[in-house]
């Protein structure tokens, strides 16, 4: 069945293919094999393939992220070995985007309240990050994207403009 609508586009370098989600939920299409994997094509028997609910996702160096919006739970597959986890549940009102960065940290951005930050290494959730009382705050927590660039900095887009960050400085 063809599903045109196509979002959310993340590349997987370590199995050269592209994720993306449609209306009919994630998809993974495998440049090496020409195949789409999905809800019908699942030989891993993969849960991200079944979920019929919302999903954001993201990938970083070798983990796809994705967060199930109606149920708040935040899962990832390992793309070496493609194992999933559980992650964590994490409550947010109108999730917009999940983000990862090298510094190896999940953010879920909202609609209309400040992003997320869930620290892989340490298992914990901050959602005070871009309140304006904290001394790191950015601008704005309403966050639209962020991008991690070599120097290891986080530069965060937001509704009030870009702030830069840089966790060692």
């Amino acid at each position: 069945k063809k599903n045109p609508y196509a979002t959310r586009l993340a590349y997987d370098t370590i199995n050269n293919s592209i994720w993306y989600h449609t209306l009919a939920g994630v998809r993974c299409y495998s440049i090496d094999e020409k195949k789409i994997f999905y809800e019908g094509h699942n030989p891993g028997n993969l849960t991200v393939f079944q979920l019929t609910e919302r999903i954001l996702f993201a990938i970083d160096s070798n983990k796809l992220w994705y967060y199930n919006v109606s149920y708040f739970l935040l899962y990832s597959l390992d793309l070496k070995t493609l194992k999933e986890s559980f992650e964590a549940e994490i409550i947010i009102s109108s999730p917009r985007a999940v983000h990862t960065t090298a510094n190896h940290d999940v953010w879920i951005s909202s609609w209309n309240t400040p992003c997320i930050l869930y620290s892989i290494s340490h298992k914990t959730i901050d959602s005070t990050f871009f309140k304006h009382y904290h001394d790191k705050s950015a601008l704005s927590g309403n966050i639209t994207n962020i991008y991690m660039d070599k120097e290891v900095n986080s530069w965060f887009c937001s509704t009030e403009g870009i702030s830069i960050f840089n966790l060692q400085k």
